[in-house]
Order: C-alpha cells, then structure tokens, then sequence
C-alpha cells in the first residue's frame, strides 16, 4: 500500500516559484510593446 507524503503549503510554494521564475523572465524581455504586466 502507498502511503502518499503530505507536504504543508506545498501548492503555494510550487505557485509561488512560478510567480518569480515568470516575473524574472519578464523582466529580461526587452520589447518596448511590452508595457506594465501584472502577475497575480
């Protein structure tokens, strides 16, 4: 039988690194049609 591990918050991190990895990314376009971008 599997037991599956729980791992607090583990959702949140994942999205969290997302969030960061995406807004870095971002930050390295240099394409003057972008403007303001919102990452929620």
């Amino acid at each position: 039988m599997k037991h599956k591990r729980s791992i607090p918050n583990r959702g949140f991190r994942i999205a969290d690194q997302i969030q960061r990895d995406v807004a870095e990314l971002i930050r390295d376009l240099k394409d003057p049609r972008i403007g303001m971008v919102t990452l929620h």
